[in-house]
């Protein structure tokens, strides 16, 4: 079965692409030995545009249109990297995943849309084993991380999940909770499990595409 992760663009392009990162997660993704279907996300690049856009008062819509084509140039090198190929759409994907056994990588596809949904529609769509969110952060918590106390949120319900996103999702252009409502709802229906893990965390990165225990959040009915 294939295993879908959600690849947070922070950790493929924070000040800079980040290569070296990518060279280590496409060795990890070797040796487990599954197949993968990965999306990206846009990263500081994404946000740095959506902000320099706003000062000529584009909309929202026009905003995620920049957006999706920055995490798709950011997907593309990941495919690259990865030895995988690079699709524009989830039937495309998932098309090719029923018939042949390799890494493909997406971007963004629909304005409104994170690459989290894309991630979990994908996810959905192909009975994926599991889904594996990877960011900059430990897991899900309690409330912002960055704020002081927040807790870590070891488990959680998909039910649980899905109303603490719909709390929490602004539904802008360049923020971004770390799973939007949409995407937490779609794996709720699916009942797909979620492992949402610090992506630079080796020792945990590989236990959750495994489906095996780590330090960050598991989402399980």
């Amino acid at each position: 079965m294939v295993v879908v992760v959600s690849l947070g663009g922070s950790l493929v392009f924070d000040k800079k692409l980040d290569t070296g990162y990518l060279k280590k997660l496409a060795r990890l993704l070797r040796e487990s030995k599954k197949q993968y279907c990965i999306t990206v996300g846009g990263g500081k690049i994404s946000r740095d545009y959506i902000s320099a856009a706003r000062e000529f008062k584009e909309n929202n819509f026009e905003l995620d249109m920049i957006a999706i084509q920055l995490t798709k140039a950011n997907a593309r090198i990941a495919a690259s990297a990865f030895g995988g190929l690079f699709f524009d759409k989830i039937s495309e994907a998932a098309d090719f995943i029923a018939i042949e056994d390799k890494t493909v990588v997406l971007g963004g596809t629909s304005p409104g849309q994170s690459t989290d949904t894309v991630a979990a529609l994908l996810a959905e769509d192909i009975k994926a084993e599991r889904f594996v969110n990877l960011s900059n952060v430990n897991g899900i918590y309690d409330k912002d991380p960055k704020k002081r106390g927040a807790k870590l949120i070891k488990k959680m319900t998909h039910k649980d999940l899905t109303k603490f996103a719909f709390e929490n999702d602004e539904r802008q252009p360049g923020k971004h909770f770390i799973i939007d409502s949409m995407a937490a709802k779609i794996l709720e229906r699916a009942n797909i499990e979620g492992h949402f893990v610090n992506g630079k965390k080796w020792k945990d990165v590989k236990p959750a595409l495994l489906g095996k225990p780590h330090s960050g959040t598991l989402v399980k009915n």
